[in-house]
C-alpha cells in the first residue's frame, strides 16, 4: 500500500474492507505507522474492545441490559 500521509488533509478518514485489513503482525503495525498509530491499537485485544465498544446497547429504565447489537 502506497500512502502519501503528507498530502492528506490534517483531518482524514480512511476505511478499509475488513478482508484488505491485515489480520496480526508486521503487514498490520506497517499499516498502521503510517498514521502514527501504537501497534498497541492494532492488538488483538485492543481489536476485540473496539467490537465492544461498537456496539450499540439498549437499557431499561432500571439500567438493566436489554438488547445488545453490533
Amino acid at each position: 500500500m502506497d500512502l502519501q500521509v503528507a498530502e492528506l488533509p490534517k483531518r482524514c478518514y480512511a476505511f478499509l474492507h475488513e478482508k484488505d485489513y491485515p489480520l496480526a503482525g508486521a503487514q498490520r503495525d506497517s499499516l498502521l505507522d503510517h498514521f502514527g498509530v501504537p501497534k498497541f491499537v492494532g492488538s488483538k485485544t485492543c481489536t476485540e474492545l473496539n467490537g465492544y465498544f461498537g456496539c450499540k446497547a439498549k437499557y431499561d429504565t432500571h439500567h438493566n441490559l436489554t438488547r445488545y447489537s453490533k
